[in-house]
């Protein structure tokens, strides 16, 4: 079962994710445990999914069960939605696999523009 403060972080992300994607332009269209594959998607130019989760190798975990990721996209193939046939379709998985802690990767900024200073992003 998750804590309430995993709980927590994961609304925010979620939030934080949602103002992103509309201050870039994208109508969001929310759907929660709902068939998305089913839905008519002729008046959007492309699709979107992201899953936050938990993890192990090759196994994603719902609150109930494990799925393979492979599960996740595959409702959005041209034959089982077809109204995305041709149309990008984006899915963005997080999920942190195990229970350790990861130490992030050291990033330092390539661009001349911008300042010289190296961020530690967490995986």
């Amino acid at each position: 079962m998750l804590r309430y403060t995993t709980i927590l972080i994961i609304k925010m992300c979620i939030e934080r994710s949602i103002k992103v994607l509309i201050s870039i332009g994208l109508s969001i269209y929310k759907l929660c445990l709902f068939p998305a594959s089913k839905v008519d998607y002729t008046n959007y130019d492309c699709f979107l999914l992201i899953v936050l989760s938990h993890g192990d190798k090759g196994v994603l975990y719902a609150r109930d069960n494990g799925y393979k990721p492979e599960s996740v996209w595959g409702p959005f193939t041209a034959d089982n939605a077809p109204t995305l046939a041709g149309k990008p379709k984006m899915f963005f998985i997080q999920a942190c696999q195990g229970d350790q802690l990861d130490r992030g990767v050291t990033l330092s900024r390539t661009e001349t523009d911008g300042s010289p200073h190296s961020y530690r992003i967490p995986t």
